[in-house]
């Protein structure tokens, strides 16, 4: 099956084709059925024919999830499945300071860094924690 990799803050998009040999006859219409296997809710499906549609931030940052295409022609028993993977990346952590990065205090003033504008893409379920450093920047003169 094919492998799609995606972040969580994107929407999965899946279109299918068929691929017919000359001799086929029968041009009758197509049903397409979209399945997922494993992962979440059927209800967070949304499809028309031959277009899968899953909206942004359904699925869980490092998840991975399996899909399933069944095709019949409608008029007889023949159909064909498919199936692929979708592994969900974690997006990096946007760390932002109010005041911006450059601050220069005066000596003995007092700095407030300021971390909250700071985000996480995939909306881990645990709140962001902070590790702060510092160290001495030489001027040259």
């Amino acid at each position: 099956g094919k492998e799609l990799r995606i972040f969580r803050n994107q929407i999965l998009e899946i279109d299918a084709r068929i691929l017919r040999e000359l001799c086929y006859n029968d041009i009758g219409t197509f049903l397409f059925s979209w399945s997922l296997i494993s992962g979440f809710s059927l209800s967070t499906l949304i499809s028309s024919g031959s277009n899968l549609r899953i909206p942004a931030d359904t699925f869980a940052a490092g998840g991975s999830y399996l899909w399933q295409l069944s095709v019949s022609n409608g008029t007889s028993s023949k159909s064909k499945d498919t199936h692929g993977t979708v592994l969900v990346m974690h997006n990096s952590l946007r760390a932002l300071l109010v005041g911006g990065n450059n601050t220069i205090p005066s000596q003995f003033s007092v700095v407030i860094i300021d971390a909250s504008m700071s985000t996480d893409p995939d909306n881990a379920p645990y709140p962001m924690s902070f590790a702060w450093t510092c160290r001495p920047v030489v001027s040259v003169q």
